[in-house]
């Protein structure tokens, strides 16, 4: 990602020009222009350039005795860290002013991360990249950084190793490398797809592809026949291209899928030169100017995209979004080129390294002193919240000081939650809630419901697992292939209680590749088979199964959204367009033949749009989560639906514990 010059490498200027075909697409990415749903391999192809030019480097000086793992890393660090620093040092006292108190914390434990070349692991903790959460993290994108600045340290070290006892096997090593990394990948998009994602062992297989081309293997060869360089170049064009077109947010990757922009960009490193036409194209000036300054565009977009996400009203004027952002990208990553990159480039001083272990001191330092003193609380965010009745609210709920859990966090051995709601008073069983967090999230305004009418109930809910049958996750502990077969079993073995209402993120659930069904990756027919085996489990005890939609996911936390709004006097709404929230349920309503089934369009949008307020209240505190007062007006509107003579099931006169079977 960085630019790497040494006087033993001829300047290859096709090379800035694949910078510039890796960095505008990951800009695009992150701004959500559709036509670039794939754009995040952008950092797959710096990852092959990196690969090439660094063991190029290293292997240039071995051949001349001259190599020094200080002198390199002296220069990495002259390289990536002073515009890293300005960049940084922007975003610190904007973040302090502006931030709310959840998110300066994160900021400030992310750019310790980034400060120790860890915030690979940090995001891996704290976020998902394809997650909208991630949009409003103004250093996700280091990730990539410490990824590099990880194989800057250990690479060097294999590197002269392989070279000084296995001199004739240097290739077979990196090779072996690369043949591990990438069958680590493949197994962990999998299993534990978050980590395969941010962490450098199912990433080096790809910089392993550009240290192997520095040996320079079918390069001589191909380049006595033009034509077949022409055709490669061209080949491997293609395959970035596509991937950057086809590939989306529910693409695995790393994985075998990310073959195809690391072969690409391994093609065009390897045969585009200026004879043909894919070297002339990228050799042009405006694809070398953009990748000349490509590592400081890639250090700004983010934060300008975070930026503009929090002074433009909406995003529903996304050509300005879009234009500012890449705008004001190009604008500072050129300034940051020429008074900092080039600069610091020319400046040859061999304290580089002092220098930037105090500054990295500094900003660790700067980042414990934001959230533990009293410069925390004494941000001008705070004193507007303090004088708004209404911002109080909202930011009660971003501090989690208000919450919505009714059920508690007791679990049993097979991490469920249950708990009795409704009128305790009557012996039988009415209905059941049964679900994950959204349930839980329910199960307040359900039993204020339920009480008003004299009916009672029971939850039985697992966070962060969706409510299908044979589903386990990999990131949540407790979320086995048994999980939801023992509720089964519990509902089943429960007096009464005709109705069990199913609510949950099955759409989630049936597209994480964190989960899996019965072993097997997840997938929407999987789930479909899954949710009607129980209706079926649930019918042979004289139970119906309903399934309520759920509702339609914010692109940020509601809570969040209204503080900002309240206290910066925005004036757009945090809505889901009611066409998205249709092709959203779509699959779901795929269910409404077998069993019965309760559509929500009616409650979430009834304006056309789906928004996150009902008159002054909110109506979810995160993206998804029910408030109280949204849960009780929601449970009134599923209650209100049962009634219905679809979902009546064998009762004569209603769907509750009022009604007398039929015969």
């Amino acid at each position: 990602m960085k630019h790497l010059h040494n006087p033993a490498l001829k300047y290859r200027p096709e090379i800035d020009g694949l910078r510039s075909l890796a960095v505008i697409p990951v800009i695009l990415f992150h701004a959500g222009v559709s036509m670039f749903s794939g754009g995040f391999v952008g950092v797959d192809i710096f990852f092959v350039i990196s690969g090439f030019l660094i063991t190029s480097i290293i292997k240039g000086e071995l051949e001349q005795g001259t190599f020094s793992i200080a002198r390199f890393y002296e220069r990495r660090a002259r390289r990536i860290l002073p515009a890293l620093f300005a960049v940084i040092l922007v975003c610190i006292p904007l973040a302090w002013m502006w931030m709310l108190p959840d998110e300066l914390k994160h900021f400030s434990k992310s750019l310790i991360s980034v400060a120790i070349f860890a915030s690979n692991v940090f995001f891996w903790r704290s976020s998902d990249y394809f997650a909208r959460d991630s949009e409003q993290y103004p250093l996700i994108h280091t990730w990539s950084l410490s990824v590099e600045e990880q194989f800057y340290v250990l690479f060097p070290v294999l590197l002269l190793v392989s070279w000084r006892f296995l001199a004739t096997r240097v290739v077979w090593v990196i090779l072996a490398v690369a043949i591990v990394s990438f069958a680590l990948s493949e197994w962990g998009w999998r299993h534990l797809p978050v980590a395969n994602f941010f962490l450098l062992p199912g990433r080096a297989w790809e910089l392993m592809v550009g240290s192997l081309l520095a040996f320079g293997y079918g390069r001589n060869s191909l380049g006595e026949k033009p034509l077949l360089a022409e055709a490669a170049a061209g080949v491997g064009l293609l395959l970035i291209v596509a991937s950057i077109a086809v590939f989306d947010r529910t693409t695995p990757f790393p994985s075998v899928y990310a073959l195809m922009p690391v072969i690409g960009a391994a093609l065009i490193i390897q045969f585009a030169n200026g004879r043909n036409i894919v070297g002339r194209l990228l050799s042009s000036p405006p694809f070398v100017g953009v990748g000349l300054i490509s590592y400081s565009a890639y250090l700004w977009h983010q934060p300008i995209l975070v930026a503009l996400r929090r002074v433009m009203d909406s995003e529903g004027d996304w050509p300005l979004f879009v234009t500012a952002g890449v705008l004001l990208t190009m604008m500072l990553a050129t300034a940051s080129f020429y008074l900092v990159e080039k600069p610091f480039r020319r400046n040859k001083s061999t304290r580089v390294l002092w220098h930037s272990g105090v500054s990295l001191a500094v900003l660790s330092g700067i980042a414990v002193a934001t959230i533990h003193t009293a410069a925390f609380q004494a941000r001008p965010i705070f004193a507007l919240i303090k004088h708004d009745p209404k911002a109080k609210v909202y930011a009660d709920w971003v501090d989690q000081k208000t919450t919505n859990h009714f059920c508690g966090a007791k679990e049993d051995a097979f991490g469920v939650i249950a708990c009795k709601i409704g009128d305790l008073d009557k012996s039988q069983v009415d209905v059941i809630l049964w679900g994950d967090s959204l349930a839980g999230a329910l199960a307040s305004g359900l039993d204020r419901s339920l009480r008003e009418q004299g009916l009672r109930g029971m939850v039985f809910l697992v966070n962060g697992c969706p409510p299908i049958l044979g589903l386990s996750s990999s990131t949540k502990a407790g979320c086995t292939e048994r999980t939801h077969a023992h509720i089964a079993d519990e509902v089943t073995a429960l007096a009464g209680a005709p109705v069990v209402l199913l609510f949950g993120n099955v759409e989630g659930g049936s597209r994480n590749q964190d989960c899996r069904i019965d072993g097997a990756a997840p997938s929407w027919s999987a789930a479909k088979a899954k949710i009607e085996e129980a209706a079926r489990l649930l019918a042979a005890t004289g139970k119906r199964l309903v399934f309520v939609q759920q509702g339609p996911y914010f692109s940020t936390d509601a809570a969040s959204f209204q503080l900002r709004k309240q206290i910066f006097g925005l004036r757009g709404d945090l809505e889901v367009p009611s066409h998205e929230y249709a092709v959203f349920t779509k699959q779901l309503k795929e269910l409404k033949p077998s069993i019965g089934y309760i559509e929500t369009e009616s409650f979430f949008c009834p304006g056309g749009a789906c928004g996150v307020m009902d008159g002054d209240d909110l109506r979810v505190y995160d993206n998804v989560h029910f408030t109280p007062s949204g849960a009780y007006r929601f449970a009134r509107f599923v209650l209100g639906k049962l009634d219905q003579p679809e979902l009546r099931g064998g009762c004569r006169q209603g769907a509750l514990g009022a009604c007398s079977r039929g015969k």
